[in-house]
């Protein structure tokens, strides 16, 4: 009995008292320092999405850049292409100023020409008479033959077309050529 009136007369009182305040402390802080634990997480997700959000904005940023050097790239090898282009007919349009030499500037791509059809002329002729004329090869043959010649005559106008007016602008395309130096 002197035990329990010992205990609530107060020496016990206070002891139990102060241990559960160190309990209670204990708990309090724990709890404190749990929630802290749980802000600092959100805190640092956050700046977590934060940091993944500007680096794809950067990594956005960044490529639109790259498209836009790019096309502006694109666009300065064309206008010197052009202008290289443009330069290049000036000169070539140009008139020496001797008649013998205009007149031979003037001359080549008909000789030229020309002189490919005559060669091939005679080719063709000396091959025919070295197989033997037609009648010599099979209708396989002849029907290969005669598909080669559709072919490499396609070929030979659509390149003879493009050499002779390709390269000479039209009226209008030297007049613009001509208001776009001015």
């Amino acid at each position: 009995m002197d035990f329990l009136l010992d205990l609530f007369s107060g020496g016990g009182v206070s002891a139990i008292a102060g241990g559960l305040g160190a309990i209670t402390g204990i708990i309090g802080n724990w709890l404190v320092k749990r929630e802290e634990r749980k802000t600092l997480i959100i805190e640092f997700d956050q700046q977590h999405k934060m940091a993944i959000l500007n680096g794809e904005q950067q990594l956005q940023l960044a490529s639109s850049e790259r498209k836009t050097l790019s096309i502006k790239g694109d666009v300065a090898i064309d206008t010197t292409e052009a202008q290289a282009f443009k330069d290049s007919l000036a000169v070539s349009a140009k008139l020496v100023g001797v008649g013998f030499v205009d007149g031979i500037r003037g001359l080549m791509r008909p000789l030229i020409t020309v002189f490919l059809l005559v060669m091939c002329s005679i080719l063709a002729f000396n091959i025919h008479d070295l197989v033997g004329g037609l009648e010599s090869l099979t209708s396989n043959s002849v029907f290969q033959l005669y598909r080669d010649i559709i072919f490499q005559l396609l070929f030979l106008t659509s390149t003879a077309v493009t050499w002779w007016f390709g390269s000479r602008p039209s009226k209008q395309r030297r007049l613009n050529l001509q208001q776009v130096s001015i």
